[in-house]
């Protein structure tokens, strides 16, 4: 049937997509994750790379096709979009015009659940066509959809994606449907009544009725199965996660891909990968999330990598980023997806490979066995450049050095572990640095790796050693070579039931400053900004401090960036080193402030300098949670 065009939403009401169908109502279940907005993401317009062609190259040989895309769990990278006003056919990142689309389609106060079912039904109107070419060609090649009411009204001069429309689609970008076995074509339209499923078809969402729905407690996925049941299935919902607590492991290797361990050979540019974790290395199988090291190596091009719960193609966050040709590493806490799993996605550009290396530091299981989670302000406990912490002159090759841990910076004499910040600088090689509980000359992993000549940190949960010690070995390229160390503890783990438990989400962005998400614009040098974390439907408010990943971008001058519960002009330490034009990223285990905040301050060499950060929260502790 061909598609109609009736008045815009805003101006009266259009009729959208009519193709006809059986009517049919499925409520769905009234308790179905309720938790849902807690998958939200305030995240960034665009992701932290992409390599996008502007305008559309040379059409496809075969005829019968477009974009010709197959796969119905994946959405596609791009989609070829009619300008109607310039008659060019341009190549366009999917989740780019599903976000571009929303603003001309859902008005951005509307529930957040209406907005959701909504970017699903117009992400999937816009695949159905990637897949089911209808024969359209202009200038540049084929096309799969009109920007102009025909289809779906794309106008990136003009609309301006909200954060709520911008939350609506990355919550939902690993959910597509299908009823009866079939990928359904998702029309819809504005309907005329505020009653929740009053005007139901079975084969249209009714915009103005989906928003009662919402308004009445329903999820965007429970809107989903009203409108477009029964028979539907909805693919990839988020997994919400129990309260977890803490059991510390002696560093293991669980992935290596250069020797097979975990999975074997060089990942490919947006190709996911995903590789077993309990079962291995000490994690039992009802754990569900780990702490870890993630380290990258023999890269060919610049770029990140992702770790997550679930194998995403084209990931919409980060969590290690690099040029080509830099061994780096960076701490993690990450949920584990399905049979205890966990997935990688090397993003560069296409024809680009990398190694990947995963060292498994801990579990958590979604009981009260293990340890529950203390969070401090940052505080310093090693520094051998001025014998903070006993040691005092650098690290040789090769020679393991211990340092006590319980009994300063608020460490009671009980903890189990520590999260902290590992810093090096005033290396004279290239090599790495690892902690651990025990002295080891020739460690079997690696906690940070460097270059000479650069200062790195990298965030830690490590289980604390007898006495309550730790030990660090640096390792060198060759003999003679040394570096200095330092060490912040961020918080500690009680084998009792005096702190916080710990909750996975799967990886969400909560500040980006390109896009105005958090806080807008760049940070100046010397000068610190607080923006809330909890409280906005992804974060509670009892949490006491969150996991997550802090990235640098943009910056103009070299230098670090402090993350912690208090705004400060002047930190007394620091959780990300950086120099010019090197986007970095550190893992974070950092204690929220009054109100649920977090503040940031950039230190530069001299006035002046800026720069743009971004953080990704993968979890939370709140206490009895």
């Amino acid at each position: 049937m061909r598609l109609r065009e009736r008045p815009s939403l805003r101006g009266g009401e259009r009729d959208r997509f009519t193709e006809a169908g059986p009517a049919g109502r499925t409520l769905g279940r009234r308790d179905f994750v309720r938790r849902i907005l807690g998958r939200l993401s305030a995240a960034a317009l665009l992701a932290a790379f992409l390599w996008l062609p502007a305008v559309a190259g040379p059409p496809p040989a075969q005829a019968a096709a477009c974009t010709g895309w197959s796969s119905t769990t994946a959405p596609p990278p791009t989609i070829r979009v009619l300008r109607s006003a310039t008659g060019v056919v341009q190549t366009v990142d999917f989740e780019t015009y599903v976000k571009v689309v929303m603003p001309a389609e859902w008005p951005p106060a509307w529930p957040i659940e209406s907005l959701r079912a909504g970017a699903v039904a117009a992400k999937q109107y816009a695949w159905y066509y990637a897949m089911h070419y209808r024969g359209g060609t202009s200038t540049g090649g084929c096309y799969d959809v009109i920007d102009n009411s025909n289809d779906q009204i794309y106008a990136p001069e003009k609309e301006t994606p909200a954060t709520s429309h911008i939350q609506a689609v990355e919550s939902t970008w690993s959910e597509s449907i299908t009823k009866n076995g079939a990928f359904v074509l998702t029309g819809y339209r504005p309907g005329s009544t505020d009653v929740c499923a009053a005007d139901v078809d079975g084969s249209h969402l009714f915009q103005h009725s989906a928003r009662g729905c919402a308004l009445a407690g329903d999820t965007g996925e429970q809107i989903l199965q009203i409108y477009y049941g029964p028979g539907l299935i909805v693919q990839g919902e988020p997994v919400t996660y129990a309260p977890t607590t803490y059991h510390a492991l002696t560093p293991a290797r669980i992935l290596d891909t250069r020797n097979a361990i975990g999975s074997s050979g060089q990942l490919a540019s947006h190709v996911a990968r995903t590789f077993a974790v309990t079962g291995q290395g000490g994690v039992p199988a009802n754990a569900t999330a780990v702490t870890g090291n993630l380290t990258v190596t023999a890269q060919t091009s610049l770029g990140y990598v992702y770790v997550g719960p679930a194998p995403t193609n084209f990931p919409t966050s980060s969590t290690l980023n690099f040029p080509a040709g830099d061994d780096r590493a960076n701490g993690v806490t990450v949920a584990l997806g399905t049979g205890g799993t966990l997935s990688v996605t090397y993003v560069a550009p296409t024809g680009a490979t990398a190694h990947v290396i995963f060292d498994v530091t801990g579990f958590f299981t979604p009981d009260t066995s293990g340890s529950t989670y203390h969070a401090v302000s940052p505080i310093r406990l090693l520094d051998t450049r001025n014998g903070t912490g006993g040691l005092s002159g650098p690290f040789t090759n090769h020679a393991a050095r211990t340092f006590q841990v319980t009994g300063g910076g608020g460490v009671p004499a009980g903890a189990t572990a520590v999260t902290g910040n590992l810093t090096v600088t005033g290396q004279t090689s290239n090599g790495y640095l690892f902690i651990g509980p025990t002295a080891a000359d020739n460690p079997t992993s690696s906690t940070l790796n460097f270059p000479a000549g650069d200062d790195r940190a990298n965030n830690v949960s490590v289980a604390l050693g007898s006495g309550g010690t730790l030990s660090v070995t640096f390792v060198g390229s060759n003999s003679g070579q040394s570096a200095q160390a330092i060490f912040d503890v961020t918080g500690f783990f009680t084998p009792d039931t005096s702190g916080a438990d710990y909750v996975p989400l799967t990886p969400a962005r909560i500040l980006d400053t390109r896009s105005g998400t958090g806080l807008s614009g760049s940070f100046a040098s010397d000068s610190a900004r607080t923006f809330t974390v909890a409280g906005d439907g992804l974060v509670p408010t009892n949490a006491t401090a969150i996991t997550g990943n802090l990235t640098v971008t943009s910056q103009t001058s070299n230098g670090y960036l402090f993350i912690g519960p208090i705004a400060t002009n002047n930190p007394t330490s620091s959780t990300l080193n950086f120099p010019r034009n090197d986007d970095r990223a550190n893992g974070v285990d950092v204690a929220l402030g009054a109100g649920g905040t977090l503040s940031i301050t950039y230190v530069a060499p001299s006035a002046g300098p800026t720069t743009q950060v971004i953080l990704d929260v993968t979890g939370y502790f709140a206490p009895g949670s």
